[in-house]
């Protein structure tokens, strides 16, 4: 019996038209993954925006600062925005301190996908580029593609607490130090940290 079998210009047929059916998807998928992406986004800013109103509301119309080194007998492991928000129930999604006990180490981290200060779309905490420092890079400036990661300011004294938030969403603050002194610094930015938290807080005065 003869066997049936396809011809090599049947073959390239078939392997042209899921070619052009790949070319037609993969945008639309792209976009649909995109679309997500903002919707998460925009529900993460929303939250983070509610729990800065409250802390204001609660602090006399105070903004809270962006960070802050360790102070001796005020902050000793430091003021970092997102660890504040957490620890005074502000946000309270559980899971979302990435250290489970005082005196960790900072390759301890165990993250929770679902904090609402991670962005989508922001570099993934497991890049091994970021390693057991999360620190935002050197230069601080606006356009770093690395400024799409994550920090945890203090992140050592935060390890030795116990106690640390990750956060892919930053707040605008003036530089104050070295020569990024404000005012009059000789290389004196807009911002300090990363993603601007203007964007939040206009989303926020839109909603509430």
């Amino acid at each position: 019996m003869a066997r049936r079998a396809f011809t090599l210009i049947e073959l390239l047929v078939v392997i042209g038209i899921i070619a052009v059916l790949l070319s037609i998807l993969i945008p639309t998928l792209r976009g649909v993954r995109r679309q997500a992406n903002l919707v998460q986004c925009g529900s993460n800013m929303r939250q983070i925006s509610a729990a800065m109103l409250m802390y204001i509301q609660d602090n006399k119309g105070k903004h809270p600062p962006a960070g802050a080194p360790k102070i001796a007998g005020v902050y000793p492991f430091g003021w970092w925005y997102a660890n504040e928000l957490v620890r005074r129930n502000y946000i309270r999604t559980p899971g979302v301190n990435v250290y489970k006990k005082p005196n960790s180490l900072m390759r301890d981290k165990k993250f929770n996908r679902n904090n609402p200060f991670r962005c989508p779309e922001g570099i993934d905490e497991d890049w091994a580029l970021w390693g057991d420092n999360a620190h935002f890079p050197d230069p601080d400036y606006p356009t770093d593609a690395l400024n799409n990661g994550y920090t945890v300011l203090n992140d050592p004294l935060c390890a030795q607490e116990g106690f640390g938030i990750p956060s892919w969403y930053q707040l605008n603050s003036r530089v104050q130090n070295a020569n990024n002194r404000w005012p009059g610094g000789s290389a004196a930015t807009p911002i300090c940290f990363r993603l601007l938290m203007v964007w939040v807080l206009a989303a926020a005065s839109r909603t509430f």
